[in-house]
């Protein structure tokens, strides 16, 4: 019998509020979709006055306008990893941050990642586009402890993590701002050649507030799920249709969790022809509690 955790709701949601009373998490999913998809699987988290966009792809900016959401209202990042469908829409959020946020004077976005994933965005991600606004040639990031003197600094600030420890025998990142706490730990996504976490290009995903959990790309890891599933109210995983997928976690391959985890497991990041009333229906007669679509909010009490 599938038990659906306490203090948890879930709904469906045509506008986006980015503030709410401070008493429960509220995690809209903005998008759903995988890499060719038409949306790109992203979230916003909001609690208290604070909120924050997990991944922005280049479809995302069409997401926020279907919710009637400004860019320039969202001053909070976090990015997974550096694909397109993660990444491709956020310089479009800097921009509208910079020069559209009249309402608060000097206010500048924030990018919340560990110091050397924040080079890495801006030396192969971010500066082409972004380096022109301010200079006739790309500005690279050398590094350094002194982040007010990056040539990324003209766009955001970087938030980095309070702490760096390991769990489930892979590293992990504490982020902390306002009442969000937010814990990052590293996955296995790609080249489909790497044996290991430590041997994956960057990518993670991220735990919020002991209450909802967010895989990101990863490749199937019941290690993984199975540390996590007894901290968090709520589990959202990346699903492929393809049981050979050798960067994303099989469907086949998550069906064969235990209970306890996936009946607190949303599936998300789905290709156009696995989000419809059949694969709902599948998944839910599998033990899972349902999709992640597009439209979704989940609702969590502190």
């Amino acid at each position: 019998m599938k038990i659906k955790p306490a203090h948890v709701k879930v709904t469906q949601f045509s506008a986006v509020s980015l503030q709410n009373d401070g008493s429960q998490l509220e995690v809209y999913a903005i998008g759903h979709g995988a890499a060719q998809a038409n949306t790109h699987t992203s979230f916003i988290a909001v609690l208290g006055k604070e909120s924050l966009l997990i991944d922005c792809g280049y479809n995302v900016p069409a997401s926020f306008t279907r919710f009637g959401i400004n860019p320039a209202s969202i001053s909070n990042f976090f990015i997974t990893h550096a694909h397109g469908d993660h990444i491709g829409g956020l310089d479009r959020m800097l921009i509208d941050n910079r020069y559209f946020r009249g309402n608060v004077p000097g206010a500048k976005a924030t990018l919340w990642a560990p110091r050397t994933w924040a080079q890495d965005l801006w030396n192969n991600s971010l500066s082409g586009g972004l380096s022109s606004h301010d200079s006739l040639r790309s500005s690279k990031d050398e590094g350094g402890d002194d982040l007010k003197t990056l040539p990324s600094n003209r766009w955001y600030d970087i938030l980095l993590p309070t702490e760096d420890s390991s769990f489930a025998d892979r590293d992990i990142y504490q982020f902390k701002k306002g009442s969000f706490k937010i814990e990052a730990f590293r996955t296995m996504h790609t080249p489909a050649v790497a044996s290991s976490w430590q041997e994956s290009a960057w990518s993670t995903g991220v735990l919020i507030n002991d209450l909802i959990w967010i895989s990101g790309d990863t490749r199937f890891d019941a290690g993984l799920i199975k540390s996590y599933a007894p901290r968090c109210k709520v589990m959202i995983h990346d699903a492929s249709p393809f049981p050979n997928d050798p960067v994303h976690a099989p469907f086949d391959s998550l069906v064969t969790l235990p209970v306890d985890a996936k009946s607190k497991m949303f599936l998300t990041h789905l290709p156009n022809s696995f989000d419809g009333e059949d694969t709902q229906k599948l998944v839910r007669t599998k033990g899972f509690w349902g999709l992640a679509l597009t439209g979704t909010k989940f609702s969590a009490m502190l």
